[in-house]
């Protein structure tokens, strides 16, 4: 099963994103990146080290959606703009790595595929 990872709206549901892992040329398999953003618990046997660092990394995008309140006060009224877009696309990013993590174990596993079928994350676009 090769992975594809393309960020693609899901079908129904334009506010999500999805990794789509193409099985064959007939079947394209999508996992909802967002679901498994919000329950990094279903990746953890899949990755420890990557679930703390996409839990690292959302600490990061949270110090620097902090860090533009100060900045548009004691540097200049546009410094919070850039912060604020570097948080959004760290926030993003992570989201994606989720994805990315769970497709990968998806490939490699047979259990791991049907786990996250199971579980509704994954599904046959």
């Amino acid at each position: 099963m090769s992975v594809a990872y393309k960020t693609i709206p899901r079908t129904g549901r334009r506010d999500r994103a999805t990794v789509r892992v193409a099985a064959t040329v007939d079947q394209t398999w999508a996992l909802d990146s967002d679901w498994l953003h919000k329950r990094l618990d279903v990746l953890r046997p899949y990755g420890r080290h990557h679930v703390n660092r996409i839990h690292l990394l959302d600490l990061v995008a949270d110090l620097l959606l902090f860090a533009s309140i100060p900045a548009t006060f004691f540097v200049a009224w546009w410094s919070g703009i850039p912060l604020l877009g570097f948080a959004c696309l760290q926030r993003h990013a992570n989201r994606r790595m989720a994805g990315e993590l769970a497709a990968r174990a998806a490939k490699e596993s047979t259990e791991a595929f049907i786990y996250l079928y199971n579980r509704g994350a994954l599904w046959l676009d």
